[in-house]
């Protein structure tokens, strides 16, 4: 069985994804982000993975924006931000971690 991405894996391919997206319609990132009205360092960090997520409004706008309107085209992108709202397995158990380690 294959091991499964975890939420930091899925964040960065949901941005890049994104930014694919963003480019192959000629939109530039400012006018994007306004768009959903959000800064450009937001929609900057959606696509690079950094720990940020788009709200699910500004995600099915971005997906309207970048005329995704295949209904499973628009569905697996939805299901793979909301994958990537899950906490990182290993969370709960950080403070036992051996001294010294980092995730």
């Amino acid at each position: 069985m294959a091991a499964r991405r975890g939420p930091t894996f899925r964040r960065r391919e949901l941005g890049k994804e994104l930014r694919r997206l963003r480019e192959k319609q000629g939109i530039s990132v400012r006018d994007a982000a306004a768009y959903i009205e959000s800064s450009e360092t937001k929609l900057n960090r959606v696509e690079t993975g950094q720990n940020q997520l788009p709200r699910v409004r500004d995600m099915t706008d971005l997906l309207d924006l970048y005329g995704i309107t295949d209904r499973v085209d628009r569905e697996n992108l939805l299901m793979l931000h909301r994958d990537s709202l899950s906490k990182d397995w290993y969370r709960p158990y950080r403070n036992v971690m051996p001294s010294g380690t980092t995730m």
